[in-house]
């Protein structure tokens, strides 16, 4: 499967198993004013799973999440990728200047 422009995603074989999942967010607020991420070259190596970032830039000018209550339960949560091979050259990805979650 091919991703963006210069990038392609190979997945050998992926498992994921979810018994019992409950997510509950009421209210909680995080704000960025400006956070730049810059990565040059970062790498990723698991067992079976490989993740090259040649270039990637992240620009966030204004990002407002709020969540007032957040519960997490996974009961049973299996993820097994035996082969995953991700490989992207991101110039440029900036999301919306306001962003805000509210009671998911």
């Amino acid at each position: 499967r091919v991703s963006g422009p210069a990038g392609f995603d190979v997945h050998f074989l992926e498992v994921d198993v979810h018994f019992l999942e409950v997510d509950v967010h009421f209210l909680e607020v995080d704000v960025h004013f400006l956070e730049v991420d810059v990565h040059f070259l970062e790498v990723d190596v698991h067992f079976l799973d490989v993740d090259f970032h040649f270039l990637e830039v992240d620009v966030h000018f204004l990002e407002v999440d709020v969540h007032f209550l957040e519960v997490d339960v996974h009961f049973l949560d299996v993820d097994f990728h035996f082969l995953e091979l991700q490989e992207r050259a991101h110039l440029f990805s900036s999301t919306q200047p306001w962003t805000t979650d509210s009671l998911q």
